[in-house]
């Protein structure tokens, strides 16, 4: 990836961050990344049935290694430098407040499960943040040979 791509994919993440305080909800001791989600997080359950970000949230903080949670009610843990991945903002399951809650907590002492290595998944995210890149890349060419034949 380039420099400039670099930057605009990050200057692209930090506008949808700044995008969640228009009208999505809030949750004390979260940062909140609209219609991104932390490629290769460890899930660590599911809500069967996904409430409000603020019940959502109150489940991940009472949850052992808990420090982020989706709208779709996945409890995860990442990384203290997570890698993002956007969301598919044209599918219509895709809805216009959700992504991911990040606590502003740290975690200590964290033990990972058995059979989960925080590099191997460190490694899969940025594999899986590679492809996706290509994927758009390919995309926009895609889109602009369309584009210029009519």
């Amino acid at each position: 990836m380039t420099r400039r791509g670099f930057l605009l994919a990050l200057a692209g993440l930090l506008a949808a961050h700044q995008a969640s305080a228009q009208g999505c909800p809030a949750v004390s001791g979260y940062a909140f990344y609209r219609l991104q989600d932390a490629t290769g997080a460890y899930v660590i359950k599911t809500l069967d049935a996904a409430g409000s970000a603020a019940s959502i949230g109150g489940e991940c903080t009472s949850t052992r290694r808990c420090n982020a949670f989706t709208t779709a009610g996945q409890l995860k843990i990442v990384p203290a430098v997570p890698i993002f991945e956007l969301m598919d903002a044209s599918s219509p399951d895709t809805l216009e407040c959700d992504g991911i809650y990040i606590a502003s907590r740290t975690l200590t002492g964290l033990v990972l499960p058995a059979g989960v290595n925080a590099d191997t998944l460190r490694q899969q995210g940025q594999g899986t943040l590679r492809n996706m890149q290509a994927a758009i890349a390919a995309a926009n060419k895609v889109s602009g040979r369309c584009r210029t034949a009519g």
